[in-house]
């Protein structure tokens, strides 16, 4: 839920912000991924709904999408009938409706849903914030931007970090992940 404190929590929207599109993954990022899980857990009806939030993340997409940013949602999804409808009943449960989703197949190169989404939005700049550096290697070498989420279980090979890429981490404040991406977006726009 969303908890702003303070005026700081919610910075000055500058005209940048409406030539950045931001995409939030979901598992891992918006949401703890069990990592103990077996692959069957993990497809097994009500998994996906019943995730427990990183309410940082969860607020920091709330206090972007209110400072005009273009907040969306892109995440992976299983074709077994109900993940994408547990995965919209997960964002929908923590106030995240009226944000566009896109769900792509498990598997599915991040990276080639951006060619699209650049044909549609030319003078934007597309932003993925994941928490899985092959995810944003491949929207990167396709033209958009990388900001990786560091959730505490991932980032043990350095793949990402090593290369002095843009980054958030679970122990950041909300403030703080904020000036990162308002600097990005002065940065690109």
């Amino acid at each position: 839920m969303l908890n702003i404190k303070n005026d700081e929590d919610v910075m000055y929207v500058t005209s940048a912000a409406k030539k950045i599109m931001l995409f939030f993954d979901m598992d891992g990022t918006l949401n703890h991924f069990d990592t103990n899980a077996t692959l069957e857990e993990v497809k097994s009806k009500g998994y996906m709904l019943n995730r427990i939030a990183i309410e940082k993340m969860v607020n920091l997409a709330l206090v972007l999408k209110l400072q005009g940013f273009d907040v969306n949602i892109l995440s992976a999804v299983y074709q077994n009938g109900y993940s994408e409808e547990e995965k919209n009943r997960w964002l929908d449960n923590h106030s995240l409706q009226g944000i566009n989703r896109f769900f792509v197949p498990c598997g599915t190169d991040k990276g080639l849903v951006i060619k699209s989404l650049q044909r549609e939005n030319p003078d934007k700049t597309l932003v993925l914030i994941d928490d899985y550096s092959p995810n944003l290697f491949s929207w990167e070498k396709a033209g958009g931007v990388g900001i990786k989420f560091y959730n505490g279980i991932n980032g043990t090979n350095g793949t990402w970090a090593n290369l002095g890429k843009f980054s958030l981490y679970k122990n950041e404040s909300i403030q703080e992940m904020n000036k990162k991406i308002m600097w990005i977006a002065n940065v690109y726009s």
